[in-house]
This record gives structure tokens, sequence and C-alpha cells, in this order.
């Protein structure tokens, strides 16, 4: 819509480019084949100026159809996050997309260390086919005190999120590699949050893990599952 509204005329133009809501929300789908997205991305995060941003980034290997080009595609596909990354100050919500062909690993090294203090919500889907190890603080380890929302695939390995404290709506996904089972005490680390009030689990690697363990759980502030 705002691409739209700054064609109809000069005058439209003017006042679309030099007003910053219209820029906040960026949407990259690599099935939708978008002509230079580096700089439609650099753009939209200049016009935004000080605003807070909904980003939302969806890679797919099966997109490149050619081999030849498959690292130069990766390669623009890793510079839209470093561009994003160093606008982590202003992101509200962060998704990102990817299927076990890409190398997400190379994405999550970007965001070791950064500080997101606007952040409330992050989808972190990445369709990799290793399990989880274990749980701890080693993305966003600058913070992140505003995150409520999070929304994983069962196969994202959870030690790559920041600590989950905080949390208050926790959903996992479904994947084709649903065989892959969480370990047993990475699940119930989930189940220990104190602020989680909604829990959705569509995977059942998280519920054998649930039925089979020992333990019993309190979960006070929990009000849908």
């Amino acid at each position: 819509m705002e691409v739209v509204l700054s064609h109809v005329c000069s005058e439209w133009c003017n006042i679309a480019i030099n007003l910053p809501p219209l820029w906040t929300a960026f949407k990259f789908d690599s099935h939708l084949h978008i002509c230079d997205p580096v700089n439609k991305l650099e753009e939209y995060l200049c016009r935004s100026s000080t605003h807070l941003l909904e980003l939302y980034f969806s890679f797919s290997a099966s997109d490149y159809k050619y081999n030849l080009i498959w690292n130069h595609n990766f390669d623009c596909d890793l510079s839209l996050v470093e561009i994003a990354i160093a606008h982590g100050c202003h992101w509200h919500q962060f998704t990102l997309f990817a299927n076990e062909f890409i190398p997400s690993s190379k994405f999550i090294d970007l965001f070791n260390e950064i500080y997101v203090p606007n952040l409330e919500y992050l989808a972190l889907c990445l369709g990799d086919n290793c399990p989880p190890r274990n749980i701890g603080p080693l993305v966003f380890a600058g913070g992140a005190p505003k995150l409520s929302a999070v929304r994983i695939d069962a196969t994202t390995p959870l030690h790559l999120l920041l600590p989950l404290s905080n949390i208050t709506t926790l959903t996992i996904l479904r994947t084709e590699y649903d065989d892959i089972h969480f370990e047993i005490h990475i699940f119930h680390s989930i189940l220990r949050i104190p602020t989680l009030i909604n829990l959705s689990i569509e995977t059942r690697s998280c519920l054998d893990s649930w039925i089979y363990g020992p333990e019993k759980f309190q979960m006070p502030s929990l009000k849908n599952l």
C-alpha cells in the first residue's frame, strides 16, 4: 500500500516518503522474487526513521533454481538480515523462516550480542533437522526485556533463544522432522517458565517428553493450553 501511495503523483509521493509510519512493516519472501530486496529494505529503514519495525523474512532454497547462483542468493539473504540487525533497537516484531536446506546457523550467528529493547514478538522457524541439545541465553545476549511472545518450530534449537523467563505466549510448531524428540530437560525448562499464560504445542516431539517425564509441574500462570 505504501508503495502504491507513493506512485499516485508527485505530491502524494512527497507526503508518503516523509510519513515514517507507512514504512515500518517490511516483508521479504523468496517465493516472490523481489527485485533488489537489499535496496528496498534500506529504503524502508531510512523512511521509517525511529519508528518501531515489523520485519518478516522467509527464505527457501527451493526458490533458487540453479546451483550456480545459489550462493549469490544466500549472500543476499544474509545481507538482508545483517541490515535488519543494525536496526535491532527498533524491532517490535521479527520473523525469520528458513527451510532445512538454508544454513540457518549463519543467521543465528548474527544475533548473538544484539540488544532488542522493544522486541515483543519473535518467530524463529529454521527447519533444522538437528534436535535441540540445551537451553541458554546465546541469542540476544544484549537483552530483550519486552519479549513476551515466541513462535518456534519443533526442531529449532531452543538454546538459540534468549532466556524465556518473561515469555507469556509460546507456540511450538510441527515440522517434517517431527520424529526428532526434545530432550526431556529442555521441554521441562519450558514448563517451568513462571510467566507462561498461553502454550500451544503442535508436535508430538514435545508431548512425548511431557507424557513420559517423571516430574509434575506447577504452572500457576497458565490459562490456555
